[in-house]
């Protein structure tokens, strides 16, 4: 509290003895100050002033609304307790203390800010209660956003002179102490409730906000949504550009997701690259919109001088069912967020990444956004009769300028490693789908080899997409969804090798729809037959780099023709890849491979729409 000016009717002979006996009564009454809140210590001023100043009528504390501009009521000791908390002073426009006698008077209203529509009641009510003089005490100095205003009235015109004002000037000094007391403490828990270096709430505040957030919505019957999100690429930021980076990246990321996200949500940082939110009154939709919305913001706009598109984040959703348990609720998200995130084959810890690396990932996911990943169609052939019986779907990175097509051994591995393999294999079936329906429309019907990724089939929700699609597809070319479709999915032998069940689970709504199933790679070195026991394979792709050498190496032979004699005996169509010559087509035939694929069929070609642009 500061005093700049006392205004008042001076009178000689103050009463020493009034002073030192409300002097004494207030330093005892301070000394039961609480220092717990702010509201109570106030109110406990309020009473004690009533209570020690013999012609005290009112005292009453006002608490600042900074958005009205309004120091509203908040609470009223004394016979005009009443009045006195209809009062809405105006903000005042000093900080001091102010006198102003006699009560109530227009320069008093002007003094304590009382807004002049409420000055003929607050006239009426003073008179009534014996008001003469009026102190009031401005605490907004001290109290920051909890600053407000202690207004004292006095039944006696001179009270403040003969004693009152000394004493209540210290009163108000030692209500400062205790106030500043209570506002370092809750300075000091704030602190401890912070993580240090997003200024988010810490992983032990979120829990108690979301234990009592549980407790509320269980006893109201709503729902709540938590979303825990992770930093994807932050191992190789903080490798290639330090760890400010890194930790300047957080920081950021903390006050974007908090940005992006309702005002009510509760945001925290959850781990060293996690944040976590919880999100009251919401449904697991909601909540996933949420998440994907912030999710693409960061995703689209750069971050610090990165490029957008370097720094992408996974969430993981879910939301409270019935009574479930707090933690059973995050438990669930964090479980869905270890499926989006599941690293693909090639995504082992690696030292060193390059800045092409992340260029590279910035460029791909340009690339997805504008169209620029492009299906490149190469020819299978009957070998017998040399007739295109179908054909497969490459991946091929197209350049901004349209000048350039990279091929997926350029960027695969890169894409696998940050997790985007999955987007690419959507890409190229959405594209492939359409070419099998303007082919089936125009009378043309071929089987189309699409490659899909264990990090794919791991993706419900890509699975989904790509299966509603197919129906919709289907539903253009009239046909029933569930008649044999031209499409046939390759998988790698070693991207499910452990657990044969779970890859039937995972491709069985596809096959239920007709597609058909192959294997990419057989023979390359990660061979199980349990595929071919466990999985409805139609189509077995020879391993390339085994047909490169039948022409000159009798083993790559045997390996080839035992192969075929095992598809035969299945009911497998054989397709050998890399044919390159005419003299491995002719051995290849002799030994009874059905279909062909390679340069001397055909190179892949990539069919050029419109690109289109970024939004």
């Amino acid at each position: 509290m500061h005093k700049k000016s006392l205004t008042y009717h001076h009178h000689d002979g103050a009463d020493g003895e009034i002073q030192a006996r409300v002097l004494e009564a207030l330093l005892e009454e301070a000394e039961n100050l609480p220092c717990e809140a702010t509201e109570i210590a106030l109110a406990r001023a309020c009473d004690a002033l009533v209570r020690v100043c013999p012609a005290a009528r009112f005292a009453s504390w006002h608490r600042e609304d900074k958005t009205a501009g309004l120091l509203r009521p908040q609470y009223a000791a004394g016979t005009m307790a009443h009045a006195a908390q209809t009062l809405h002073a105006a903000r005042l426009g000093r900080r001091e203390a102010a006198l102003c006698h006699p009560m109530p008077r227009a320069a008093c209203a002007r003094l304590i800010g009382i807004d002049a529509s409420e000055l003929a009641h607050w006239r009426t009510e003073g008179l009534a209660a014996r008001v003469q003089s009026v102190i009031s005490l401005d605490f907004r100095s001290s109290l920051g956003c909890e600053g407000g205003l202690i207004i004292l009235g006095a039944g006696d015109n001179h009270f403040f002179e003969k004693g009152g004002v000394a004493a209540v000037l210290a009163f108000a000094r030692l209500i400062e102490k205790s106030l500043a007391q209570v506002g370092a403490n809750r300075q000091l828990a704030d602190a401890a409730s912070r993580d240090p270096l997003t200024g988010l709430y810490n992983r032990r505040r979120f829990l108690d906000v979301a234990s009592a957030q549980h407790a509320s919505s269980v006893a109201c019957g709503q729902n709540y949504s938590v979303i825990i999100f992770d930093v994807d690429q932050l191992k190789y930021i903080n490798e290639e550009y330090g760890y400010e980076t890194g930790d300047a990246l957080l920081k950021s990321l903390g006050s974007r997701i908090r940005e992006l996200l309702a005002e009510d949500t509760t945001v925290a940082r959850w781990s060293g690259e996690e944040f976590i939110a919880l999100l009251p009154r919401t449904n697991e939709t909601e909540a996933a919109f949420a998440a994907e919305r912030l999710r693409q913001a960061i995703h689209d706009q750069p971050i610090l001088n990165l490029l957008a598109g370097t720094v992408g984040v996974s969430a993981g959703v879910a939301t409270s069912a019935d009574r479930s348990a707090l933690e059973h609720t995050i438990a669930r998200a964090t479980a869905r967020l270890a499926q989006t995130r599941s690293p693909g084959p090639g995504a082992s810890e690696r030292r060193g990444q390059t800045r092409g690396d992340l260029y590279l990932l910035a460029q791909v996911r340009s690339a997805l956004q504008t169209g620029r990943i492009r299906p490149a169609y190469q020819p299978i052939v009957d070998l017998a009769t040399g007739a295109i019986v179908a054909e497969e779907a490459l991946a091929r990175l197209i350049s901004s300028d349209g000048t350039k097509e990279s091929p997926a051994g350029e960027f695969i591995e890169t894409v696998t490693r940050f997790d985007l393999v999955h987007e690419i294999d959507a890409a190229i079936m959405r594209e492939t789908l359409e070419r099998c329906t303007a082919q089936y429309n125009a009378g043309t019907v071929r089987l189309h080899f699409v490659n899909m990724s264990a990090a794919f089939l791991k993706r419900p929700d890509f699975v989904g997409e790509v299966f509603g699609f197919i129906q919709e597809q289907c539903r253009s070319c009239g046909r029933d969804v569930t008649d044999p479709k031209p499409m046939v999915i390759e998988i790698t032998e070693r991207e499910f090798v452990q657990d044969t069940a779970a890859a039937l689970a995972v491709l069985q709504p596809l096959l239920d729809l007709g597609l058909r199933l192959a294997i990419d790679d057989f023979g390359s070195g990660y061979s199980s037959f349990r595929y071919l026991v466990d999985l409805p394979v139609s189509f077995v792709k020879l391993e390339g780099e085994l047909v490169r050498k039948i022409v000159h190496d009798r083993k790559a032979r045997a390996v080839i023709q035992s192969m075929q004699r095992l598809a035969d005996d299945l009911g497998l169509i054989t397709v050998a890849e890399y044919v390159e010559n005419e003299a491995s087509r002719q051995i290849l035939r002799d030994m009874g491979v059905r279909w062909g694929q390679g340069y001397l069929f055909g190179r892949p070609c990539v069919e050029r729409p419109a690109l289109r642009t970024s939004v």
